[in-house]
């Protein structure tokens, strides 16, 4: 598994240099610009680097093979939501995406299952509901399922798909006020932590970029974004601050970045919001990833500055 996910990764490597210097790649239902190559190469390096730690930090474990196929089709998931055409695709993408997220931060010690995955189904299934409606009026408005087709999509209907895609977006991003699952996947396997940046929290972005016709040119639903990002990326970087433990700063700091990215997709700022995002996941990911050799670090120093015990 991980041999063939670093072979997509080379893949969208490929792609991204190709688009970058200019070219557009396209094949039926499948479109791959700059932006696209972008977040394709983000979900692809993120699974195949989440994996290949896992080999290690998992060893052993009875969960570890299961974790192997929900990342891969977490992956999978991410890069058709990335590189469709068809808005119906884009639908079971982002519904799968999401199925897939839950089932990782299940996957673990059975210990504590059902508390770190609940917030997690809640956040998800109004996401996925919120989505749904929105395709739903999209191809209503449009009379059919291409992407392209919802740009001449005005009026009410533009309004009301805007902000189903927004508050989707909000839920999946773990954005205030539906945040809390984000802190609770923390009890995950790290190797699953990492991977929610693959696609998951950053989805929501991707999404309201792929459809900016409805959500950043629309006036409503881009206010919405601006303000709700603003207030959750304040909120979230003040209490980020207040955090002892390592995995809760980053899964603040997360909430924040996330919540800053919306704020980009509504000013219409798209390619700064894909920079972003791109940067953002493949960094924290690493974080998550190295937070066990951070604690430690952490505890060899306390045992090196201990004072000797003294006598009497």
């Amino acid at each position: 598994m991980s041999r063939l996910l670093w072979t997509a990764t080379a893949g969208a490597a490929a792609l991204t240099g190709a688009t970058l210097a200019g070219a557009t790649l396209t094949a039926p239902g499948i479109e791959v610009d700059a932006l696209r190559a972008l977040v394709l190469l983000l979900v692809t390096a993120t699974g195949a680097i989440a994996v290949a730690f896992s080999r290690r930090a998992l060893r052993g474990e009875a969960y570890q093979q299961r974790f192997e196929r929900l990342s891969a089709g977490l992956v999978v998931a991410g890069a058709a939501f990335a590189t469709t055409t068809d808005l119906v695709v884009l639908a079971v993408a982002w519904v799968a995406v999401g199925a897939a997220a839950v089932a990782l931060i299940g996957t673990g010690p059975d210990a504590g299952r059902q508390q770190r995955t609940a917030r997690a189904r809640v956040a998800m299934g109004i996401s996925d509901v919120a989505f749904v409606a929105a395709v739903a009026v999209l191809v209503a408005a449009s009379g059919g399922t291409s992407i392209a087709g919802i740009a001449a999509i005005e009026g009410a209907w533009a309004t009301v798909a805007g902000l189903g895609i927004v508050a989707a977006a909000v839920a999946r991003a773990a954005t205030m006020p539906l945040h809390r699952w984000l802190a609770d996947s923390l009890a995950a396997p790290t190797p699953s932590s990492a991977l929610l940046h693959a696609g998951v929290v950053n989805g929501g972005a991707v999404a309201a970029i792929v459809l900016a016709p409805v959500t950043s040119d629309a006036v409503v639903p881009a206010l919405a974004a601006v303000a709700i990002g603003t207030a959750s990326c304040f909120a979230a970087e003040a209490t980020m601050l207040t955090r002892p433990d390592v995995k809760g700063r980053l899964a603040w700091s997360t909430t924040a970045q996330m919540s800053f990215t919306l704020v980009l997709v509504g000013l219409g700022l798209h390619t700064a919001a894909v920079l972003h995002l791109v940067a953002h996941g493949l960094f924290k990911a690493t974080l998550f990833l190295g937070s066990g050799g951070v604690v430690r670090r952490a505890a060899r120093a306390a045992q090196v500055a201990r004072p000797a015990a003294t006598g009497p």
